[in-house]
């Protein structure tokens, strides 16, 4: 089975680079490409990522664990090097083969997405507050109150 990171543009370069990136279960990645993309791909084995076995394996939170950072690493991986448009977590095909196929019937799409991420960095932001002091309510909870819409409060 072939475990999907990121789409990407093909590289010889990020090929070289990937080489030394290990995925899922310690396994080598490498690129699949068609259509001027790749995708990011590492060999699974059927009897943890087949159907059956995978809704089993989503339970053990210790295992999904590691397969999410092992996958959140890969992406990082790439994206450290070029634009990347990362996969959702277990994204699964048959084969190599398969991975082509989809890459040709979707390749205008990534394409166009790949092209309008060029260039941009997305950031985040946490914010952290403190519980509010005891005293009056909330200007919002007076709003709730009036029905003024707390959302134009905010």
């Amino acid at each position: 089975m072939s475990y999907g990171y990121a789409v990407t543009r093909a590289d010889a370069a990020l090929e070289e680079a990937l080489s030394r990136v290990r995925g899922v279960a310690g396994a080598p990645v490498r690129l699949v490409g068609a259509q001027g993309l790749a995708v990011v791909v590492s060999s699974v084995p059927e009897s943890d990522f087949g159907e059956t076995a995978l809704k089993a394996r989503l339970e053990d939170l210790d295992w999904l664990e590691s397969v999410a950072r092992a996958h959140h690493s890969v992406v990082e991986a790439v994206f450290a090097r070029t634009t990347v448009l990362p996969l959702r977590l277990a994204t699964l095909h048959l084969d190599d083969n398969r991975v082509r196929d989809m890459l040709d019937r979707r390749a205008d799409e990534f394409a166009l997405l790949l092209d309008q991420l060029a260039g941009h960095v997305e950031w985040g932001v946490k914010v952290y507050a403190l519980p509010p002091a005891p005293g009056p309510p909330a200007p919002a909870a007076v709003s709730a109150a009036t029905g003024a819409s707390p959302g134009r409060d905010y």
